[in-house]
Parts: C-alpha cells; structure tokens; sequence
C-alpha cells in the first residue's frame, strides 16, 4: 500500500520490463497501477503459467486475449463483469485454477461461461454478490471441478452442498458457509 500511495507499485512501464523475461513463470502483483495497455505486454511471456492480479483498477477485459495461453493460474478481484468470463473462456483454454472472488460485478452468465472451460478443475468464487441460486444449476453439470469455493454467498445452503457432492464425482474439496 505505501508504494501505492508513492505511485512505486507495479505500473504499466513495470509491465513493459517483465515482458522480457522469457523464463517467467508465476507473476504475482496486486493493487497495482497497471491498464490495460500495460497487462497487454504479459502476453509476450509465453512462459507465464500462473498470474496473481488482485486489485488495480482494469475493469475492461479486452487485455485477457493477449495473455499467453499456457496460463494454467489465474486469480482475480476487480471489477470485471461476465464479457471477462467470456474472454477467459474464449482465450485462455488451458485453465486449471481460477480465483474470482469478489468480483462483484459477474453474473450466473458469466459463471457458466468459465464453467465451459473444458480444463477447468478450480473455481474460486467467495462472496460473489453478483450471483444467484441459479448457477447452482450450472455448478451441477460441471463433472471435471475437483475443488469448489462458495464461502460468503448468501444463496448457497446445506442442500446445494449436497447436490454438489452428488452430483460431481471428482469434487474432493468443496468449501461454504453454512
């Protein structure tokens, strides 16, 4: 936070110097200074696996179609809406892990469309306002997850979490709020 508040923290010309780092594998940054223009250079490291991108102020999702698409690791928290979840789903088709926790702004919609990631085995997705019980129903034909975050969203019950259990062979881990 203090090298937010000193304009220090990871910017777009940041963004610029890593895209020469050709053996790069997990970036992690978080509450950046960081656009659009600036994530766009990610997308020349084609040995990035995992990004950690927590916070900073991108809300559009044109960047995502320039990440590399070995990226197996994606976590998230802005306020990106589902036109992000459809990018993901569109360009990004070895995704293993995706956090998108409080991303507030993304709908059931925009939960079935990353659901549609054939590799998809991860899905965080605590405290999620934007969702109803009616991704439940996308949740259930998702047979591949084999872990499930749902803690602090209000429409989740008991019930849900045992529909889930049933319903997915290879769930290992599903965690809620009761």
């Amino acid at each position: 936070r203090l090298a937010d508040s000193l304009n220090a923290g990871v910017n777009d010309s940041t963004l610029e110097g890593l895209s020469h780092a050709k053996h790069l594998r997990v970036l992690e940054m978080s509450n950046g200074l960081w656009t659009d223009r600036g994530l766009r250079h990610l997308g020349q490291i084609s040995s990035l696996r995992e990004l950690n991108m927590f916070g900073g102020n991108v809300t559009s999702a044109t960047f995502v179609e320039h990440l590399p698409q070995t990226l197996t690791r994606l976590e998230v928290c802005a306020e990106f809406t589902d036109a992000f979840c459809e990018a993901v789903r569109d360009h990004l088709p070895n995704l293993r892990h995706l956090n998108i926790s409080a991303c507030y702004r993304i709908t059931n919609h925009g939960i079935g469309a990353v659901l549609s990631i054939d590799s998809l085995r991860i899905l965080d997705m605590r405290q999620m306002r934007g969702l109803t019980d009616a991704c439940i129903d996308s949740l259930l034909r998702a047979g591949k997850l084999e872990r499930l975050d749902l803690r602090h969203n209000d429409f989740v019950t008991k019930q849900h979490a045992s529909q889930l259990q049933l319903a997915l062979p290879k769930l290992t881990n599903l965690q809620f709020s009761e």
